[in-house]
């Protein structure tokens, strides 16, 4: 059974903020024209791993900065 989605007092859903290095990573992956999704199966990853690792709830190996950085064809360094 799912979990209900966790609410704000006014209602809301709440919102997670993507952490600057998730936005870094999102705006790259949208330059190419890339959803969370395609990045994830692009990158080897499960959809909601990804999203753990945009909005920080968990630190990235080097091994999959690399292959992120493969994906969105750029330097590791710039995912850093």
């Amino acid at each position: 059974m799912r979990k209900p989605t966790p609410r704000h007092p006014g209602g809301r859903p709440r919102q997670h903020k993507v952490c600057e290095w998730g936005h870094t990573v999102e705006s790259l992956a949208a330059r190419r024209g890339l959803t969370r999704r395609d990045l994830a199966e692009r990158a080897g990853l499960k959809p909601p791993s990804l999203w753990a690792l945009l909005v920080g709830k968990s630190k990235p190996k080097f091994e999959t900065v690399c292959r992120l950085a493969d994906v969105l064809g750029v330097p590791v360094t710039k995912l850093r």
